[in-house]
């Protein structure tokens, strides 16, 4: 007796989880994708509102919710948001933290007796400034004065190189150009992108774009000697490029160069951070095109380009008789 009811037992508990397996196997999932749009950089204490997100299909029209959450998140009452009825804007507002980092943004949507589906997009809070923003030098290097630039009251350092001042760090002035991704929150840390014609105009009074034979004049050369004009440095604590052995760098010109590429204005695309560093001269060369010096990470010259004046973007220092 005992001997068939195990059996039995068995043979329902086999049953069972066939079903069971059966079941799982056809639970169907909602169609479409999460697709939901937000900056890839921000400013700290920076609140985001984040829109109903697209591409989310119901098969059968129904409503469905829509979940949010940002990890890590340090007030747990911060971090979701949920819509029941897909018709509304399901609209999710959140203040990310002070703290310099990358976060994480999933969206979740869901509906009864279906699978989920979900999206991430990270978003990393910067900060610019010298002293305790997100860009940190290895080694601070030394400046010998400051200057002010009325248009925004930004504050630049400078070092003399030569009876001529040079701005230590990219300008950032907003008036004219693009900042990195488009995101605002970068322009005091990469400096801003700016086609050939603003350039010529987005110095401080009192300062201007140096000409090539002045970027030549800070070494006397240009060959060899890439290692004396950049730096190492991080954003948010992680290293913003590669070393390598042929490039000595040791940051004796003090101008503390970071690779943050350069942009394709045109097409709004942005291109070799962490290996490259561009920026534009005075010299045009045609209706078309000036000329900009640029510098590869694995490369121990400073290089010469000629770039079009109206779509390709370049950072700017500026440089002022001392």
């Amino acid at each position: 007796m005992l001997r068939a009811a195990i059996v039995v037992l068995a043979v329902v508990l086999a049953v069972s989880s066939c079903k069971k397996k059966e079941e799982e196997k056809t639970t169907p999932t909602l169609g479409g994708s999460v697709d939901f749009s937000c900056s890839q950089f921000i400013g700290p204490g920076e609140t985001v509102e984040f829109p109903r997100p697209k591409g989310i299909i119901h098969q059968e029209g129904k409503p469905y919710g829509v979940k949010w959450m940002v990890t890590p998140v340090p007030m747990k009452e911060d971090r979701v948001s949920i819509s029941e009825d897909g018709s509304v804007d399901s609209l999710f507002k959140y203040t990310f933290p002070d703290s310099l980092g990358t976060y994480t943004v999933i969206c979740n949507a869901f509906a009864s007796g279906y699978y989920s589906v979900s999206s991430t997009k990270k978003v990393t809070v910067v900060k610019g400034g010298y002293d305790d923003g997100t860009l940190q030098y290895r080694d601070m290097p030394s400046y010998d004065g400051t200057d002010t630039d009325s248009r925004d009251q930004e504050v630049y350092r400078y070092v003399n190189i030569g009876g001529m001042k040079w701005m230590q760090r990219n300008l950032h002035y907003a008036g004219l150009g693009k900042p990195y991704q488009d995101c605002k929150a970068m322009c005091d840390v990469s400096g801003m992108f700016y086609s050939w014609d603003e350039a010529m105009k987005a110095c401080p009074q009192g300062w201007k774009l140096p000409t090539l034979e002045q970027w030549k004049s800070v070494k006397g050369t240009l060959e060899g000697v890439a290692g004396d004009f950049l730096t190492f440095a991080s954003c948010n604590g992680e290293n913003i490029m590669e070393w390598w052995p042929d490039v000595k760098i040791n940051n004796s010109t003090r101008l503390s160069i970071v690779f943050f590429g350069y942009s394709n204005l045109s097409a709004g695309t942005f291109e070799g951070i962490a290996s490259k560093a561009a920026f534009w001269t005075a010299d045009k060369l045609d209706d078309k095109y000036a000329k900009y010096i640029y510098i590869l990470d694995n490369h121990t010259d400073i290089l010469e380009g000629k770039g079009d004046i109206e779509s390709f973007g370049a950072t700017v220092r500026c440089v002022s008789a001392d």
